[in-house]
C-alpha cells in the first residue's frame, strides 16, 4: 500500500451539485464539484444541512469552502470527505466568467414533477392540506396561517 493512501485533513472549495439524506433523516452526503471538474462526496451531519441546502440553491453564483477529513486512495486521489469539520461552510463568490450548468427547459422540469406526482398513492395525497399553496409558510416553517397573524 502506498504512503499516499489513508485519511488526512483537507480544505476544498467547490460548487454543491446535489445531496442525499440518510434514511433516518439525520445528515447525509452532498456532491462537491471542484475547480478541476472532479466531484467528491462529502458526508455531513444534521447541523450542516441548512447551509448545504442554501449552497445547493445558490450554486450558480456561490461556492463553499470546507475543511474536514478526507479518505485518499492508493493513487493519492481524494475518494470521499468522511468528516466535515467546518461548522458553517464559508460561501464564496463563483469565479468571474464561471458558467453554471445549463438546466433543461421549464417544460421538461414541469413534466418531471407531473410524472413524479402521479407516483404518489391516492391515500397519501388525501393527507395533503388543501390550503398548502396559500399557507405554505405555516406548513413548512410553523408561521401563522394567513389571516391568523
Amino acid at each position: 500500500m502506498s504512503v499516499k493512501a489513508g485519511r488526512r485533513s483537507i480544505e476544498l472549495v467547490g460548487e454543491v451539485r446535489g445531496m442525499t439524506l440518510n434514511d433516518d433523516g439525520i445528515g447525509g452526503a452532498f456532491q462537491l464539484r471542484l475547480d478541476d471538474g472532479a466531484t467528491v462526496a462529502v458526508d455531513f451531519g444534521a447541523e450542516h444541512e441548512p447551509g448545504i441546502v442554501m449552497a445547493l440553491l445558490q450554486r450558480t453564483y456561490q461556492r463553499l469552502k470546507i475543511t474536514g477529513l478526507g479518505d485518499f486512495g492508493a493513487d493519492g486521489k481524494l475518494r470521499r470527505v468522511c468528516r466535515l469539520d467546518t461548522k458553517t461552510p464559508a460561501r464564496i463568490p463563483a469565479p468571474a466568467g464561471a458558467k453554471p450548468a445549463t438546466p433543461g427547459s421549464a417544460r421538461e422540469f414541469i413534466e418531471e414533477w407531473i410524472a413524479f406526482g402521479k407516483t404518489i398513492p391516492e391515500e397519501e395525497l388525501a393527507k395533503f392540506p388543501t390550503d398548502f399553496a396559500e399557507n405554505m409558510d405555516h406548513y413548512m416553517y410553523g408561521l401563522p396561517k394567513r389571516g391568523e397573524e
